[in-house]
């Protein structure tokens, strides 16, 4: 396709929106005689069977100029390769924020998945991209489903950044704008399991960042106050009704307690009343309070230990348990 464009008439331009990809400057300005050679060709650009059309080059390159006229004459805005990956996953994955912007004027849509299930969100956090990533979740109108929308073999686009060994500081901001729009580190992902070996990538960000060593991710998390326990659920409302159980499982051996302290005392005092044997009756009386006493106890003791399983942070580092 170059080859032939080359050879029709069109001017050389210089590299405007050109993000740092000497490699393959070829910017241009395209003729009509070179427009109706495009037609004409556009559906053998991809000879390869890559299905990358001219659109998606020049949403990868940040050729803003050569993607609008593309459109404007006619490149479809949602074309997708043989993975699915359209021209506006191209370009949030460079963080090629302009060249976004242009094609969401274009009526891209930002809900499209690939093969994978992930959406131009994906990509933008999966490359710490948060321009690019401000700019869809801005676009999007149900903000906290389109940022909890989950892959197949990740979950959300919080997850994607949880996988990284690493992070930067755009992952950082990133992460904090997929939070404040309603994701949670605590949402566990819905996995499609194929084999065995996919069920240890199931769970939520934290579990995840964990298996991954990605030791900034858990750090960010700490010194914004989230739990890092080793079991954590994935919503808030089922902690709170784990708490609940737990709250009135543990009443009932108080409740036991107080109940044979109180038989004790009564047994004791019908023994030294009516078969006026007032020394067996303290001893019956003070058997059952002891007995209530241990009871009682023993149950202050386990509900202490409830919890004690949260990996100790300190001054929001993470502190490897031992």
């Amino acid at each position: 396709m170059k080859e032939e464009l080359q050879g029709s008439e069109y001017l050389h331009i210089d590299e405007t929106g050109h993000k740092n990809q000497g490699k393959r400057g070829w910017s241009w300005v395209i003729t009509n005689k070179a427009l109706k050679l495009l037609k004409v060709t556009e559906s053998r650009v991809s000879s390869t069977g890559s299905g990358v059309t001219l659109l998606h080059e020049a949403a990868f390159y940040g050729h803003v100029g050569v993607a609008e006229l593309l459109i404007e004459h006619g490149a479809t805005v949602d074309a997708k390769d043989r993975h699915n990956f359209t021209p506006l996953m191209y370009a949030s994955a460079q963080g090629n924020s302009v060249m976004v912007e242009l094609l969401l004027q274009k009526k891209a849509d930002l809900y499209l998945q690939n093969n994978n299930g992930e959406t131009a969100l994906h990509s933008a956090a999966d490359h710490g991209c948060f321009d690019t990533a401000f700019i869809l979740i801005s676009a999007a109108k149900d903000k906290e489903k389109y940022v909890n929308t989950q892959s197949r073999h990740v979950g959300t686009a919080l997850h994607i950044i949880a996988y990284n060994r690493e992070i930067n500081e755009g992952h950082k901001k990133l992460t904090k704008l997929l939070l404040d729009n309603g994701t949670s580190p605590y949402l566990e992902n819905d996995l499609i399991i194929n084999a065995p070996q996919d069920t240890f990538w199931k769970g939520n960000s934290l579990s995840i960042a964990k298996k991954r060593g990605n030791k900034e991710f858990l750090e960010l998390m700490a010194s914004w106050g989230y739990s890092l326990t080793i079991n954590d659920t994935p919503s808030n409302s089922n902690k709170s009704n784990t708490a609940l159980q737990n709250t009135k499982g543990s009443k009932w051996p108080v409740i036991a307690a107080s109940a044979l302290a109180i038989a004790g005392i009564i047994s004791g005092v019908a023994v030294a009343v009516y078969l006026e044997m007032l020394a067996v009756g303290i001893a019956v009386g003070a058997c059952c309070l002891f007995a209530a006493l241990i009871i009682y106890c023993c149950n202050r003791s386990s509900s202490s230990l409830e919890g004690s399983n949260v990996v100790p942070v300190d001054n929001g580092k993470l502190v490897e348990q031992q």
